[in-house]
């Protein structure tokens, strides 16, 4: 009395079942992938603003050393006229 389980109805609904399962897994396999990138994606931009904020930090802490080292020049010649 064995039967064959994939066939009539009761086999269809089982392989429309299946058929539904792996689309959603696919479904949200893709929807990880996409986030997964739009994630990079803004980890990136992060990066990118971060290395400007360091060049633009650096430049302006270029700019108070250059400012120091002329008024140490400015002090060492007043110094050296006051002798």
């Amino acid at each position: 009395m064995a039967k064959d389980n994939r066939s009539g109805l009761w086999g269809a609904q089982e392989r429309a079942r299946k058929a539904m399962v792996h689309a959603s897994k696919v479904t949200e396999r893709a929807k990880r992938a996409f986030r997964v990138a739009a994630a990079r994606e803004r980890s990136a931009d992060r990066h990118d603003r971060h290395a400007e904020t360091l060049e633009a930090h650096g430049a302006k802490r270029a700019a108070a050393a250059e400012r120091r080292a002329a008024q140490l020049d400015r002090d060492a010649a007043d110094a050296e006229r006051e002798r």
